[in-house]
């Protein structure tokens, strides 16, 4: 899918990747198209990405850390999102303040966010993509944030027909999302949202076997490095 298909375009530094991800899977969940993988290696690259694919039908999404504060590459870009007034800050670790000429149209604060969307941080950050691409869910405002800039004001339809749905609507809807991605987040997701699903039983034997993979994965890594050692030890042996 190209770049400018997606609805949110995310700049992290690559030493948060797995922090990133939590986040990225979590507006997925609530239908939202991001991307964030190959992230533009120079400055130069990712602005001429973010010149051609920003525009009035997406957003521009900015985690800022420790690790990106003082990325030359990660301001370039939030000052690029800035001047397209299409930029939401975000922060994953408390105290960070967003570099000058960074100003961005919705600040949300995930310093002490471990998941789910009640978070006022993440509310704040979904209220924001909401106002700017019309797309996703649209909470309540978060009561706080950690930097000024009001969000800008949209006219969408989006909210009312996810509203219009059934509940058994909804389910399907949020069981098809699982199986398209097939990861244990999305079913554990699933299972959050729908406990008494019409798929909570297959979600939870998915997640069952999921954990039984990622268990005997781990047990064959253990058995082949203690077998390295042995290896190892046995040929040292050998040679006295």
């Amino acid at each position: 899918m190209a770049i400018d298909q997606f609805d949110v375009y995310i700049s992290y530094a690559p030493e948060d990747e797995a922090q990133v991800r939590r986040i990225v899977e979590e507006l997925e969940w609530v239908g939202l198209k991001v991307w964030f993988r190959d992230q533009p290696s120079t400055s130069q690259e990712s602005l001429q990405t973010l010149r051609t694919t920003i525009s009035n039908t997406n957003c521009h999404v900015v985690i800022w850390s420790n690790n990106s504060a003082g990325s030359g590459r990660i301001q370039a870009e939030a000052r690029a999102g800035s001047t397209l007034r299409r930029l939401i800050a975000t922060r994953i670790h408390k105290d960070i303040i967003p570099p000058p000429g960074t100003d961005a149209v919705a600040y949300a604060d995930l310093s002490d966010w471990t998941g789910g969307t009640e978070h006022k941080g993440m509310r704040k950050l979904l209220k924001g993509i909401w106002d700017l691409t019309g797309k996703g869910l649209q909470p309540p405002a978060a009561e706080e944030s950690f930097g000024p800039g009001p969000a800008a004001n949209t006219n969408n339809t989006f909210g009312a027909q996810e509203e219009n749905l059934t509940p058994e609507q909804k389910d399907e809807r949020a069981w098809q999302t699982c199986l398209a991605y097939n990861n244990r987040t999305y079913y554990e997701h699933y299972l959050r949202y729908f406990p008494n699903g019409k798929y909570a039983n297959e979600a939870a034997d998915r997640i069952a076997k999921k954990k039984r993979t990622s268990t005997i994965i781990a047990t064959c890594a253990i058995i082949y490095v203690v077998g390295q050692i042995i290896a190892s030890i046995i040929l040292n042996m050998d040679r006295f």
